[in-house]
């Protein structure tokens, strides 16, 4: 099962993304893709770490292939983030959306939920060149899952809006 949540940059949809796994896994596989290039992602990497202290997370670091992530079926998932997963291959030349989608189907098949967090509202119109390229591959990705999803969640000023599915069906 494919479990989207998105929003806008700091709309809390990790907090909530954290609280809605733990709730269903007492012991979630949390991948993280960021690839740590600046001391600003430093600094968010060190936030999310802090944060999920005790809550049970086995921490998988992996940017860019997400079929070398050991996980089976039993296993529930958190892929932190789409948009970062996204970028590392398009910009490391190692592919595009269709990639980054097959990558997830292939995962979403090897573990029992599947958990996305994404960001979402970027438009391409603002940017130029590889950016507004990159910006579109992502709102097509998240199109893409957004059919795929049994439940899709928008994070709205910091609460949960429910585009597809309800609470009870992430139990």
């Amino acid at each position: 099962m494919i479990f989207l949540i998105s929003g806008e940059n700091n709309s809390g949809k990790s907090v909530f993304a954290e609280d809605l796994i733990t709730s269903v896994s007492k012991s979630p596989v949390y991948v993280a893709t960021m690839i740590c290039s600046s001391e600003d992602n430093q600094r968010r990497i060190l936030k999310h770490q802090i944060r999920r202290e005790g809550m049970g997370f086995r921490d998988v670091e992996e940017p860019l292939d997400l079929m070398s992530v050991p996980v089976s079926r039993e296993d529930s998932v958190l892929l932190e983030d789409l948009s970062n997963l996204l970028a590392n291959v398009v910009f490391q030349g190692k592919g595009d959306g269709s990639t980054v989608l097959g990558q997830i189907k292939d995962m979403a098949d090897r573990c029992s939920r599947l958990f996305i967090v994404t960001i979402s509202g970027l438009d391409p119109s603002l940017y130029d060149g590889e950016t507004a390229g990159y910006i579109n591959e992502l709102n097509r990705l998240n199109s893409d899952l957004e059919e795929l999803s049994e439940v899709h969640v928008e994070m709205t000023d910091g609460r949960p809006v429910y585009l597809k599915g309800t609470p009870e069906d992430v139990h």
